[in-house]
């Protein structure tokens, strides 16, 4: 963790948010430096993913303030749009386009980059996650794997100041799950991405996180290093990065 701990690049402050009357989370308190990766895990309905949507602006907190790089975007008074908050986010389900090839994905979201960047940018990508050869395929012309590279692909060509993934891929077998947990850590970005990545499997997620949070029944019980968490919980995981 970066010793200017006084100001991260993420830090949420007693957050609190709920359904009419229902807790999802509560009190929760988390600081994330530029390029680390947040590990967030926890039962079913402990409240992950609202955690990723309070942070992209997609939910407003009931209580508690989100500070990015020094500036309150979620507050009693504030709400700071998503589009202002430099993040993209990868669902479980992707949500790609069907009238869209590979490449439309990605040049619709470069739309304000100049040609000549715009395809370097996509060659890059493209080659990275292994698509070049589907360039001109629609989604559903792609395996389930394909899909998920396309996914992630779109959230990173415009270089994301965060990147929040929800479970992506927890319907990928192992061997192809190691593959895309492998591509995380090695992302193509002009600047270091700082990730939120949500997944119930902790040995996974142990492997690739510098920080761990740990949610039960809507509030968190841990949060810390990878290496506090293991010590803390006795957990038995190989820990080779």
């Amino acid at each position: 963790m970066s010793e200017n701990s006084d100001k991260p690049f993420l830090k949420a402050c007693d957050i609190g948010f709920q359904y009419g009357v229902v807790p999802v989370v509560e009190d929760i308190n988390f600081t994330v430096e530029k390029g680390e990766i947040l590990g967030i895990s926890g039962p079913s309905g402990s409240g992950k993913t609202t955690i990723l949507r309070l942070v992209a602006g997609l939910e407003k907190a009931d209580s508690g303030t989100i500070v990015m790089e020094g500036k309150i975007v979620s507050g009693e008074k504030i709400m700071v749009p998503p589009y202002q908050r430099g993040c993209s986010m990868v669902f479980q389900g992707f949500f790609l386009w069907p009238h869209m090839t590979v490449t439309k994905h990605l040049q619709f979201v470069l739309s304000k980059k100049k040609i000549k960047e715009k395809q370097q940018r996509i060659a890059e990508i493209l080659n990275f996650v292994d698509l070049l050869g589907k360039k001109n395929c629609y989604p559903y012309e792609l395996s389930g794997g394909e899909q998920q590279r396309l996914a992630i692909a779109r959230a990173v060509i415009v270089s994301p100041d965060y990147l929040l993934l929800d479970e992506p891929f927890s319907n990928l077998d192992l061997k192809r799950r190691k593959k895309m947990l492998s591509l995380l850590t090695t992302l193509p970005t002009e600047e270091q991405t700082t990730i939120l990545y949500v997944s119930h499997d902790l040995p996974e997620l142990l492997k690739v996180a510098d920080m761990i949070l740990f949610l039960e029944e809507n509030q968190q019980t841990f949060f810390g290093t990878t290496e506090e968490f293991v010590k803390t919980h006795k957990y038995g995981v190989e820990m080779n990065r």
